[in-house]
């Protein structure tokens, strides 16, 4: 939602930058404080974005919820990683040494160690530990109750 001025330059509206505020004081502000550019710009330019996929969404139309409430629905559905999401390991991981996986090999997470990381499992069996900030959403979720099953048949042999 942007608008612009007579002379052509863009501007932001007061909505869209109330919930880029939104976003980045409150709802992201560990996730962007700890991020690899915490620079200002970089961050806002971040949340902006968001905030123009927020409105293309289908929790900015529910209106069952108050805006903080569909805007958080919003963030969990598209940016948290959950059990039983697929995820691809991305830039960060090249400086793991324990992984051998290149980026963009991708993988589903099996379950949380903690608050910190989480195991994934390739195509080919294998698993490791992550952290958090080395997996990307891919935006795909399986049942994860019967890939466990799959995973512990398989180790049981």
């Amino acid at each position: 939602m942007k608008t612009y001025d007579i002379d052509g330059t863009c501007c932001i509206s007061y909505g869209t930058a109330y919930w880029a505020f939104v976003l980045g004081y409150d709802l992201m502000h560990d996730e962007l404080s700890n991020s690899e550019s915490p620079e200002c710009d970089a961050c806002f330019d971040r949340c902006l974005q968001l905030v123009e996929e927020f409105y293309e969404s289908q929790e900015y139309g529910n209106y069952g919820f108050s805006g903080y409430e569909a805007l958080e629905m919003f963030l969990d559905r598209t940016t948290k990683i959950h059990v039983g999401d697929e995820v691809e390991l991305n830039e960060l991981s090249v400086n793991v040494t324990c992984c051998e996986q290149a980026v963009g090999t991708k993988g589903i997470v099996l379950w949380e160690d903690g608050i910190d990381s989480c195991n994934i499992m390739y195509d080919n069996g294998v698993t490791e530990e992550f952290r958090w900030e080395y997996l990307t959403k891919t935006g795909r979720r399986y049942p994860i109750n019967e890939i466990l099953s799959d995973f512990r048949k398989s180790n049981e042999r």
